[in-house]
């Protein structure tokens, strides 16, 4: 992907990423079942979250700007 491509799409993740939490959509999203959390969670899927928590946080350049 070419610099300038990069670009747009580092400034549409932040675009979506802060739209998806303001607090307006945040309480829009606890309103729809599909964004509920369940009390409970199977073993199976904790550990791959964490596997891919883990992938994400190698793959991703220190970012102190955050």
């Amino acid at each position: 992907m070419s610099q300038n491509g990069k670009t747009k799409m580092d400034s549409l993740t932040a675009t979506i990423r802060r739209q998806v939490g303001a607090e307006r959509n945040q309480r829009y999203f606890r309103a729809l079942p599909q964004f509920r959390l369940d009390d409970e969670m199977p073993d199976e899927l904790g550990r791959l979250l964490t596997e891919l928590d883990r992938a994400e946080a190698r793959a991703r350049p220190a970012d102190n700007s955050r």
